[in-house]
């Protein structure tokens, strides 16, 4: 057999006499191709030739004598696994090249990777190698394989490459130099600055937590069903302008993520609300928030409270309506202990927990006679006192009638408490 035959590998061949045969037979019967030794052989050689040629401009082929996609310098994201795709035969032909049929490739082998710039990791179909290129791909099961290469600061890239028994060089010419990380992506410097910012404000969301921007307005504040003490009296009209309130209670994995430590009683988990927390602890939280997040949140003023946990000054008795035992864990369902934030129903702004769950430290301090001299627009308190700070809405551990939107309390601001927490506000235009 001449060499050029002895060179292809024996699948390819196959395919190639096999589809040659009837033109062969054709240009036989003409006599343009005399069938006289190596003269028959010298014509057949250069139609094969001719056949290899139009092949090779249809489709690339790939080591192993196996056409295969090929998918190079393309930015992708690290480590990304790709499912390789089946080995398959490209039969010669004129035009475009038509995938008829697969064939089995047999034999195990080996991959020599190479990259330019050298030292970039190498994935084998989704898997890392120990090592970085060059490197030696040993005992490779024969068939298709992606290979995949990572550099820092220089695209992603990879091939399909065919295992037929030997081994194999694959090649990278990396590209870029110049890229930029952000997360687990190496990115164009534009790309780099959006995704930075993107990914600060996610760090600075899961900081704070949601809030429902409440529109200002005017109420009647205090104990308007008749059911309250004396502190809560006499209803007076007050307005306040709009605020946001946080949807939620100030739970415990803000509180570990912005202080490194979580001073609770119930720590069951990272979406129960923070307790155990003095007043004056709560606002060096705010502070170090603040300094964390160039922004300006603050505690509610006790008016603001009672305006959001009324669903906007609305006459309902809890937060929310007059069904306690949707609206709030309290005495008769926690089960001695808070709960997950949010695991009630909320009030008619959509904020959980402002009846029950735990108490909240307000802002201003606590006078059982304010609301005799209280301002009509936007209260904040008197301006001092020896009776405490403002604590509202109630906890988990006490009864119905004290968990009502009206109800007032208050402690020393540098006691703690296992049902008391806080929640966070911030004003807005």
């Amino acid at each position: 057999m001449p060499l050029f035959f002895r060179l292809l590998p024996r699948n390819r061949l196959l395919a190639i006499l096999w589809r040659s045969r009837d033109d062969l037979e054709g240009l036989l019967k003409k006599g343009e191709i005399y069938n006289r030794g190596t003269g028959f052989g010298l014509a057949l050689l250069l139609l094969l030739s001719l056949l290899l040629v139009t092949e090779r401009g249809a489709a690339a082929a790939v080591p192993g004598g196996v056409l295969a996609p090929s998918v190079a310098d393309k930015g992708t994201t690290r480590g990304a696994a790709t499912e390789a795709p089946a080995v398959q035969v490209v039969e010669p032909g004129p035009g475009p090249a038509v995938v008829e049929k697969s064939l089995p490739v047999p034999g195990r082998g080996s991959l020599s990777v190479l990259t330019s710039p050298p030292g970039a990791r190498v994935y084998l179909d989704g898997i890392e190698q120990k090592g970085k290129a060059p490197l030696d791909i040993l005992d490779v099961p024969g068939g298709a394989h992606l290979v995949k290469v990572h550099l820092d600061k220089y695209y992603d890239a990879e091939q399909v490459v065919v295992v037929a028994g030997w081994a194999i060089p694959v090649s990278f010419d990396l590209k870029g130099g110049h890229l930029e990380a952000c997360g687990d992506k190496w990115l164009e410097f534009e790309a780099v600055a959006r995704c930075r910012a993107e990914e600060e404000e996610r760090k600075v969301a899961a900081l704070i937590g949601e809030f429902v921007k409440v529109t200002g307005g005017c109420f009647q504040m205090g104990d308007t069903f008749g059911s309250g003490w004396s502190d809560e009296t006499p209803v007076h009209g007050v307005c306040v302008n709009g605020f946001a309130i946080g949807k939620y209670e100030v739970t415990q994995g803000q509180w570990l993520a912005v202080m490194g430590k979580n001073p609770s009683n119930f720590k069951n988990g990272n979406n129960f609300p923070v307790e155990q927390v003095s007043w004056v602890e709560a606002q060096n939280f705010i502070s170090r928030l603040n300094a964390m997040t160039g922004r300006n949140f603050r505690m509610l003023s006790e008016a603001e409270w009672e305006y959001a946990a009324r669903s906007g000054g609305k006459h309902e008795l809890y937060a929310g309506g007059d069904d306690i035992g949707v609206l709030a864990w309290y005495g008769g369902n926690a089960g001695s202990s808070s709960h997950p934030v949010g695991t009630r129903q909320a009030n008619g702004l959509g904020i959980y927990d402002m009846s029950g769950n735990v108490g909240e430290w307000v802002q201003g301090w606590y006078d059982g006679e304010y609301y005799k001299v209280s301002p009509g627009s936007n209260p904040v308190g008197p301006a001092g006192g020896c009776y405490g700070r403002v604590i509202r809405g109630g906890g988990w551990n006490i009864d119905a009638g004290l968990v009502r939107s009206a109800n007032r309390d208050r402690y020393e601001p540098t006691n703690r408490f296992a049902a008391v927490g806080f929640r966070l506000a911030y004003s807005i235009k």
